[in-house]
């Protein structure tokens, strides 16, 4: 077992690295507090700006843990889940980083009346895109069985709708 937990610690901490460097070249002037600014910004027309991305979170957080549940062996001690469930969930606050990188644009670049949670909508679905194409990139090579199952557990982590 300890075999495994380190093929899969290994493979999620590649996939962490990729989604680092990517955020890195993508980083541009917009900070946290643009974020906040454009949210509670009238002309967006927001009911309560502060808990949109707030929903987001936790929507991510309960379907990270219901999957990990689901699909992680059961036979896994408790520190080693802990450990791998750490990981799940910090490659997945990175791609909310990116999500509310994207948010920010379409908020800047979209200012009618409608704009809620179609635009929201459709700034996660685009994260989630980017997201999946740096772990395409970081895809295991070798046919380790609880390598390409970690691999799969995360593609399908990324690919969920969380509103």
């Amino acid at each position: 077992m300890p075999h495994s937990i380190l093929n899969t610690e290994f493979t999620l901490r590649v996939i962490l690295s990729q989604i680092e460097k990517q955020l890195k070249i993508a980083e541009n002037d917009i900070t946290n507090d643009t974020i906040v600014q454009l949210l509670d910004d009238k002309k967006f027309n927001w009911t309560k700006p502060a808990d949109i991305l707030g929903i987001q979170k936790r929507s991510l957080k309960r379907w990270i843990t219901e999957t990990y549940q689901r699909q992680i062996n059961k036979k896994v001690s408790k520190e080693d889940q802990q450990l791998l469930t750490g990981l799940i969930t910090e490659a997945m606050k990175l791609g909310l980083n990116v999500c509310n990188k994207d948010l920010q644009l379409q908020m800047k670049s979209k200012l009618s009346d409608d704009y809620h949670w179609q635009s929201f909508y459709s700034a996660f679905s685009y994260s989630k895109r980017t997201a999946t194409r740096v772990l395409e990139q970081s895809k295991p090579k070798t046919e380790d069985i609880d390598q390409r199952d970690l691999y799969h557990t995360l593609a399908q982590l990324l690919e969920v709708n969380t509103i």
